[in-house]
């Protein structure tokens, strides 16, 4: 991945922000506003993911220890909310560009091969006639986070792929979302969730 650039970032129930909040970044981004309006929480959620990167451990889903302290997942929720034995916790979201050899890419990776998923998934995205290395692409991560029982989870994880940085709705759209075993079960999405079902379908096993 070359030339990677921030497009945005979306946060929700995290620190002052209740609702979901996109912030719109540039190559030069000022962030401006009174005391306490949240300016310093787009930082911390950035170093968050940042010292979670930093120190890969599968059973830490995101680091309370580094740049950004915090004794619990609740601390950093917005209220502040009471524990409980399933708490809605912070929910984090990356939207960038970058440009990304695919050959080299899948090369690396071996599997599966490249006429097997384009055939599941339907999507022009994986077909090998539209793969042009590199390729300029457009993804985005969101990550929501909970605790249970005194332990912070991810409860889901949603990759999307965009057609350009301009495409509202993406492509197509990968979620992995955690069961009561632990486990994860993973989905995909061509274009639009169901609009019947809204967001309940980001985290429903398909």
């Amino acid at each position: 991945m070359a030339n990677a650039r921030l497009l945005s970032l979306t946060l929700e129930r995290f620190k002052s922000y209740s609702e979901a909040t996109t912030i719109e970044l540039s190559p030069l981004t000022v962030i401006l506003g009174r005391n306490n309006s949240g300016k310093s929480s787009i930082i911390q959620a950035l170093l968050l993911l940042k010292q979670t990167l930093a120190l890969p451990r599968p059973e830490v889903p995101l680091h309370l220890e580094g740049f950004v302290d915090a004794l619990n997942l609740r601390e950093i929720t917005y209220g502040r909310p009471p524990a409980g034995p399933d708490v809605p916790g912070p929910r984090i979201g990356l939207r960038w560009s970058s440009s990304v050899d695919m050959n080299a890419a899948w090369e690396a990776e071996g599997w599966p091969d490249r006429d097997t998923i384009a055939r599941y998934t339907g999507s022009e995205w994986f077909s090998p006639t539209s793969w042009v290395s590199p390729r300029e692409t457009v993804l985005s991560l969101e990550l929501d986070y909970a605790e249970q029982a005194g332990q912070t989870v991810l409860k889901a994880v949603t990759l999307a792929c965009y057609a350009d940085a301009a495409a509202k709705e993406p492509e197509v759209r990968f979620g992995f979302t955690r069961q009561v075993t632990g486990e994860y079960v993973c989905s995909f999405w061509k274009g639009a969730y169901p609009a019947s079902e809204g967001h309940a379908a980001r985290t429903s096993a398909e």
